[in-house]
């Protein structure tokens, strides 16, 4: 009997994990089907794939090919019910975890099944994949952030062509700064080379905000960028000109705070303190954090 149920709530995982990976096909109640099965040993999966099927339409076996499909309306794609791989699905674990604890076969086989989605997302660990010990795990890595430079370089080669044929509208100055971005963070990148790109990164934010389309996160990776060039006259100038033009936001000012700080500007940063207090900006739990904090070091 424990064999059983140990077994049964084995399945349940795997259903819990894909129930809700698939909660917008799969209907809304899927916390509901999820307890369900749950609390509810042995019968409740039952129920809750029979309750599944039901929603989804009349059932039918289809004879050219064995799979259980549903009948849907002509505009809804028809899903099919594959035999669930048991072992594998029981087995996930994040890919942080298999780099360090798993053995070869494993961190390979994740390493394959992880390069299938989106390798782009998760280049810090793919950076860990690369000096792993096993080669062909370091391989699959190496290989993955290859395709991704890749393509990001690609796509810098397509903006840049734009941007040389005179196009310098908000949406491409916008889509040419978020692939210089994107390729900034994808690592494996010497000093110069990251500097040279860093540059064109922070003449097109300041492009893009002189052309209108300079709002919170552009300004704020302009300064940022412009600090890390060592370049503090510039980050100081677009400093005020984000106050000016976003004179209802508190980000202005925490990030003249933060700009102050790092410059050691001290009575600039308690002005801006006080600036900030004295304004009618509704305020963050952040923003009031920073002022309590800070008024009581300037006390």
């Amino acid at each position: 009997m424990l064999s059983l149920l140990l077994l049964y709530y084995v399945l349940v995982a795997v259903y819990s994990v894909l129930r809700w990976k698939y909660r917008d096909r799969c209907g809304e109640d899927t916390a509901g089907a999820i307890t369900l099965v749950v609390l509810l040993p042995l019968f409740g999966l039952f129920i809750s794939l029979l309750r599944d099927g039901l929603r989804s339409g009349y059932l039918r076996l289809s004879r050219s090919t064995g799979h259980l499909t549903d009948e849907v309306a002509d505009d809804q794609p028809v899903r099919v019910f594959r035999t669930l791989d048991v072992r594998k699905e029981s087995n996930l674990v994040p890919l942080e975890e298999a780099l360090l604890v798993n053995d070869h076969t494993s961190r390979r086989r994740l390493m394959l099944d992880f390069l299938k989605d989106d390798p782009g997302a998760m280049m810090p660990l793919l950076e860990q994949a690369v000096s792993n010990e096993d080669t062909e795990t370091s391989h699959y890595a190496v290989t993955a952030v290859v395709e991704i430079k890749r393509k990001l370089t690609l796509s810098i080669q397509h903006y840049s062509v734009r941007y040389e044929q005179g196009d310098r509208s908000i949406d491409m100055l916008g889509e040419y700064a978020e692939a210089i971005r994107q390729y900034m963070h994808s690592g494996f990148m010497d000093r110069p080379t990251r500097r040279t790109y860093l540059s064109t990164y922070a003449r097109l934010l300041g492009e893009l905000i002189e052309a209108g389309g300079g709002d919170e996160q552009v300004f704020n990776a302009k300064i940022h960028s412009e600090m890390e060039l060592e370049r503090p006259d510039i980050a100081l100038q677009y400093e005020q000109k984000f106050r000016e033009t976003h004179a209802d936001s508190e980000q202005p000012y925490l990030t003249a705070l933060q700009l102050y700080y790092d410059l050691q500007m001290k009575e600039a940063f308690f002005q801006t303190l006080q600036a900030l207090k004295q304004s009618n900006i509704k305020v963050s739990n952040t923003g009031l954090n920073v002022i309590r904090y800070w008024s009581e070091k300037g006390a």
